[in-house]
């Protein structure tokens, strides 16, 4: 019996390889004594990526592999969430930082041999859902407020080309120093805090650049919750506690309020601030605040080392 591949393929991620190339080269050798079906999707827009991976789950594919940088991940994920249609990440982007906290190769060869190995390790992941499960948005890695946004909004096509996924380090202190705080009110799974913050970020994988660079070492999107951040301001004491949960020196300080890098966990999240904020989803714009997110456990298949 064949399997039905779906390669969708997002042509201007932050890599330059020749991407075709490497899928006729593995997908079609006869070597594999594999018997696939396989077909590409192009994207050019948004809409796409999504798109293309609904009408193949709707098909039966076997598995679908995502090209592209992050969002293009999340958003095929977004449309494969609750269905048995595997998701194979092949890292195009520029920071690839679900590949990177799953451990899946970064070479595009290795990746495309991983994603349609039969015998590939297969496990559900949780995701964040805005909005009902119907008609929600999902998302892998993370949704930040505030200063988040402004770090993605702030690393340009041309800086990340210029200095790759350097130009969101770069982006990230200019928001750092000039980002003007917010006050929050946070419900987490029904319980209110309230503090100034120059960012809230809603976490389910930890991984914000490469290096091993992540915003805390326990953020797990196996064990069923959510991980909220809140960077209060810009002066040593944050900016010392950032680092030092990036470097994994530290775990940021859980449930106080007061803490410089303070963190909670939770199964569902509403976020109001005042003024209103600007929201980021995987690397892409996402409206502005008020936010309610929900953590769906296991909710897509991912192919994995």
């Amino acid at each position: 019996m064949s399997r039905r591949v779906v390669v969708v393929v997002n042509p201007s991620a932050g890599k330059d390889e020749p991407i075709l190339n490497v899928l006729s080269d593995v997908l079609g050798s006869e070597e594999r004594g594999d018997d696939f079906e396989w077909d590409v999707r192009v994207t050019t827009c948004a809409e796409d990526a999504p798109r293309f991976a609904r009408e193949a789950r709707e098909a039966g594919a076997w598995r679908v592999l995502a090209y592209g940088g992050d969002g293009t991940v999340s958003a095929v994920a977004d449309a494969l969430a609750g269905g048995e249609t595997a998701l194979g990440i092949l890292p195009g982007g520029t920071g690839n930082a679900v590949a990177q906290d799953l451990g899946v190769p970064l070479e595009l060869r290795d990746a495309v041999l991983l994603a349609v190995d039969p015998g590939a390790r297969v496990e559900a992941i949780d995701c964040l859902r805005v909005g009902p499960p119907e008609s929600g948005r999902r998302f892998l890695l993370r949704l930040g407020i505030g200063a988040d946004a402004g770090m993605i909004d702030g690393a340009s096509r041309e800086a990340k080309d210029r200095l790759g996924w350097l130009a969101y380090l770069v982006s990230a202190w200019d928001q750092m120093v000039h980002h003007d705080p917010a006050q929050y009110t946070v419900e987490l799974d029904g319980r209110k805090v309230e503090f100034e913050a120059l960012a809230v970020i809603c976490a389910n994988i930890g991984r914000i650049g490469r290096g091993g660079i992540t915003i805390a070492q326990s953020v797990d999107p196996t064990d069923g919750e959510m991980d909220v951040f809140a960077i209060r301001d810009a002066n040593p004491a944050s900016i010392l506690a950032v680092g030092a949960s990036v470097l994994g020196l530290a775990e940021p300080g859980d449930l106080d309020p007061d803490a410089p890098l303070v963190r909670w966990r939770a199964r569902r999240v509403k976020i109001s601030s005042e003024p209103a904020r600007d929201v980021q989803g995987d690397g892409e714009p996402f409206g502005t605040t008020p936010l309610d997110i929900e953590l769906e456990p296991a909710a897509v298949r991912l192919v994995l080392p």
